[in-house]
Formats: C-alpha cells, sequence, structure tokens
C-alpha cells in the first residue's frame, strides 16, 4: 500500500508551490532552447548561459517531482520510506518488529524494535484522514501490534 507524506498544514501550499517551479523550469528550458537554435533570445541569454539553464532547470525538476512523489510504501514484511525507488529507510522497520501504534495530538506515532531490546519510536508523516487506513493495514499484516489512542486532544493522559 502507499501513504503519500503529509509533512505539515501547509503542504499542500508547498505543493502548489512546487508545481509552479517546474512550470517555471520547463518554461526555461523551452525559452533556452529557442536561444541556441537562434529563434528567440530570452533576457539576452548566451549561448553558455542556455546551456546552463537546461542543465540546472532539469536538474530541479528531478529533485521537485521526487519530493512530490516522496511517500510510505507497505509491503509484506516492511514499512518504508520511498524517495523515486529508493528506500530512505533501508528496511529498518520491519513489520513483524513494529510493536505499538498511538494516536495523540493529532499526530500518528510507531515503536518497533532496530537493534536491541529498546524501541525506537517514529512519527508517521501521513494526513489524519489516512491514519485509519494505515493503521489497518499495519494490523492486518501483524496481529500483535498493540494500538493507544489518546482521547484528550491535549496530550495530558488520565
Amino acid at each position: 500500500m502507499r501513504f503519500p507524506l503529509y509533512l505539515s498544514k501547509h503542504y499542500k501550499l508547498i505543493k502548489a508551490l512546487m508545481w509552479l517551479l517546474i512550470a517555471l523550469s520547463v518554461a526555461m528550458i523551452v525559452f533556452s532552447i529557442l536561444t541556441l537554435c537562434d529563434v528567440y533570445t530570452f533576457l539576452n541569454m548566451s549561448y553558455v548561459g542556455a546551456k546552463i539553464n537546461i542543465a540546472t532547470s532539469c536538474i530541479s525538476i528531478v529533485a521537485m517531482v521526487a519530493l512530490l512523489t516522496m511517500h510510505y510504501h507497505l509491503d509484506e514484511k516492511h514499512l518504508r520510506i520511498k524517495l523515486l525507488f529508493f528506500d530512505l529507510l533501508g528496511g529498518r522497520i520491519r513489520v513483524e518488529r513494529i510493536l505499538n501504534i498511538v494516536y495523540t495530538q493529532g499526530m500518528m506515532y510507531i515503536s518497533y524494535l532496530w537493534k536491541g531490546n529498546d524501541p525506537v519510536i517514529a512519527t508517521i508523516l501521513i494526513a489524519p484522514s489516512k491514519f485509519d487506513q494505515m493503521k489497518d493495514a499495519l494490523l492486518q499484516k501483524n496481529k500483535n501490534i498493540v494500538f493507544y489512542e489518546d482521547k484528550d486532544e491535549t496530550g495530558n493522559s488520565k
């Protein structure tokens, strides 16, 4: 299963700005190609400047698309964070080693064993509307996970 990252409450604005930057980068590539073909010179761009614009625009497009498509991927054995085709966690979170899922203060946390017997606590950065879907998917793969929900929104447990 795939769960898109949700980095902050302003994430939709950030995504919109990134798509705008991708559009501007594509426009710069077009103007640079027109300059290289002697069709139109944009802002007195030289040939060297046009080549540099094409290279930097392509790099920025790939970087922004990678960030826009970053997501959690849950397979049979691991919970991964994927950036393009790379696993940023390197298989660190094994589903059978997840101990707890906790909802508190509008956040989702998991605790898991990585090295040794001390659990690691990780924040899951997905949209709050997807919390139940991820919880159900994790519980389906590992029935031993214990789920806690803090009903008090201030974080003070009773």
